[in-house]
């Protein structure tokens, strides 16, 4: 399954990286457009003022792990496609362009799914998709969730729990389930 990231689920380094995890042991096939990425400097740098050598760094990286998942043209006029919020579009537009069946997102609002059914998209939380995917593949995703979690435990130097760890990353749904 291709599934396009919204920015939402890429700025948050646990949630990040526990998708990306997931998506490297072949579950499903991640997608971004340049736009995407380009969202994520400007929220990465609003929020958390970090230097610039090291969201493009991250950016980097990214597309060095996962050269084919960039989209880079849409197919169609931008302009006949609407969303509640007009500054999502080029996300549905990157899906459509991409094939994706699906747009991961914590904005539910910003992709109602009667407008993405007429596309024959999906729209997925992060927490609803690793869910559904921890039926068939538990010992997959635990083993991706624990080696993130000693990672974040390590760096934050903190008493840390799984399941706040993940509540606090956007999976209460799979903190839950892995308690």
């Amino acid at each position: 399954m291709k599934i396009i990231f919204d920015t939402c689920v890429l700025y948050p380094t646990v949630l990040r990286k526990i998708l990306l995890g997931v998506a490297k042991e072949g579950l499903y096939k991640p997608v971004w457009s340049t736009q995407i990425l380009d969202e994520w400097i400007h929220v990465t740098r609003k929020k958390n003022p970090i230097g610039q050598d090291t969201i493009l760094a991250q950016i980097a990286l990214l597309k060095f792990q996962w050269p084919n998942s960039l989209v880079k043209d849409y197919d169609f006029d931008i302009r006949s496609l609407w969303l509640p919020d007009e500054n999502d579009v080029h996300v549905l537009a990157s899906a459509i362009s991409s094939d994706a069946e699906a747009i991961l997102t914590l904005n539910r609002k910003d992709f109602p799914k009667k407008i993405l059914k007429d596309y024959g998209i999906v729209r997925y939380s992060p927490d609803e998709m690793l869910m559904s995917l921890w039926i068939d593949n538990s010992e997959i995703i635990s083993r991706v969730v624990a080696n993130e979690f000693e990672t974040a435990k390590q760096n934050l130097e903190q008493k840390l729990t799984l399941r706040g760890v993940l509540k606090k990353s956007y999976l209460p749904g799979l903190g839950k389930l892995m308690a």
